[in-house]
């Protein structure tokens, strides 16, 4: 009987065995870096969006803060305002003679010009607390761009020197006075009279029995005029506007060689959104009502 046995396979050396395991080729790793790198490219891209928008939210914040700080300063300390009940001004609302920014706005063209004309007043007013009297003004510094920096005004005064304030104030250095904010591009104050409306214009030194009020206007243009209240006159109310420069902006206006180059830069129409305005009305419990027209 014969019996047939399979034949074993040859044995392969160990060293000559092929292995078998999986690996990645060539073209696959390089396929897996093309892939990572355009990920970590995106995540890169998406994290400098992230920080930049982070940057334009806090600066417009830092606008929103300073500007309503200004706006509330200012709000507070005009509705403090009183009478001197005799002949010094009690309240002054005069525009310099500096020409005003005329900006153009987003969308306007040759055609259809669209523009938004800015001002930069100066005010003074009296305040009083108990037995003291107290002069406050405000102007603005270094405004031969269209902008300039609000610096405060204030001093004690005793009743005989109140006729001087105005010239007090206007003839003090501006370094006598408080820095109170930078980039302020618009500053303008309108006096209201009792039904909201502004204060009808009247013939230069107009008197009545019960008010004295001068005001005209400017002989430079620009359709704004200066207010002169006396004895018991003040006006009704007080419409405030406030325009403030994004920082970013200042800067780079402060980089430009001379006024006149930040004028014309500050006036085109793309910065017109780097602008802040606010504006609030002001009730001045202290006036006579019979003062005003």
């Amino acid at each position: 009987m014969n019996t047939t046995f399979p034949c074993p396979a040859p044995l392969t050396p160990p060293g000559l065995r092929p292995d078998r395991r999986a690996a990645f080729t060539l073209i696959e790793i390089m396929v897996a870096m093309l892939l990572l790198s355009v990920i970590i490219i995106g995540l890169v891209a998406m994290f400098g969006q992230t920080q930049n928008a982070f940057r334009v939210g806090m600066a417009q914040s830092d606008i929103t803060e300073a500007g309503r700080s200004v706006m509330n300063m200012v709000s507070r300390e005009l509705a403090e305002a009183v009478p001197s009940g005799m002949g010094a001004s009690n309240f002054i609302i005069y525009n310099p003679p500096i020409a005003s920014l005329v900006q153009d706005l987003t969308g306007s063209t040759n055609t259809t010009p669209t523009r938004r004309s800015y001002s930069l007043q100066e005010v003074l007013f009296l305040t009083r607390q108990n037995k003291q009297w107290n002069v406050i003004g405000y102007r603005l510094g270094a405004a031969d761009a269209g902008y300039g920096t609000l610096y405060r005004f204030e001093t004690n005064l005793p009743p005989s020197l109140l006729p001087a304030a105005p010239r007090i104030f206007a003839t003090n250095d501006i370094a006598n006075f408080s820095r109170v904010a930078d980039g302020i591009i618009h500053f303008r104050i309108r006096p209201l009279d009792i039904h909201g409306f502004p204060l009808p214009l009247l013939p230069a030194n107009a008197t009545n029995l019960h008010q004295q009020i001068f005001s005209y206007e400017r002989q430079t243009g620009g359709g704004e005029f200066d207010y002169y209240f006396a004895s018991n006159a003040l006006p009704h109310a007080l419409n405030i506007e406030i325009g403030v420069l994004a920082p970013r902006l200042v800067e780079r206006l402060r980089a430009l060689p001379d006024a006149a180059t930040r004028r014309t830069y500050l006036s085109k129409s793309a910065q017109s959104g780097a602008v802040e305005m606010y504006q609030q009305r002001v009730t001045l419990p202290s006036g006579d009502r019979l003062a005003n027209p």
